[in-house]
């Protein structure tokens, strides 16, 4: 179970907004997934910029490590993501593409 949304051309990520709507869900719902796709990315780049995320339980400490390459974020949402990042776990996703999903890329980025 979860929900999605989209950030055209902000990346995919988690804002504040969506952070608390996740850890309310995942407090109700287990598991619960929170999905995010870009659809101006995807259509510029040809492949699809999507991200799935859970929120880590409340007051647990992730371990400090290396900064994610995962995305660039841009700088007027910059604060809202660093406020945010230490309580979001990114999941790792295997995206499959088609030769559906080609003719949608280039029909819908004409």
């Amino acid at each position: 179970m979860g929900w999605y949304h989209s950030h055209p051309g902000y990346g995919c990520w988690l804002s504040g907004i969506d952070v608390s709507t996740q850890m309310l869900n995942q407090q109700f719902q287990e598991p619960f997934l929170a999905v995010v796709i870009d659809p101006t990315r995807t259509v510029s780049a040809g492949k699809v910029e999507i991200g799935a995320f859970r929120t880590y339980p409340e007051g647990y400490k992730p371990a400090d490590g290396p900064i994610s390459e995962y995305q660039t974020i841009p700088l007027n949402k910059i604060e809202d993501f660093g406020v945010h990042c230490k309580q979001v776990s990114i999941l790792s996703l295997l995206t499959i593409s088609n030769p559906t999903n080609s003719c949608f890329f280039v029909i819908f980025s004409q």
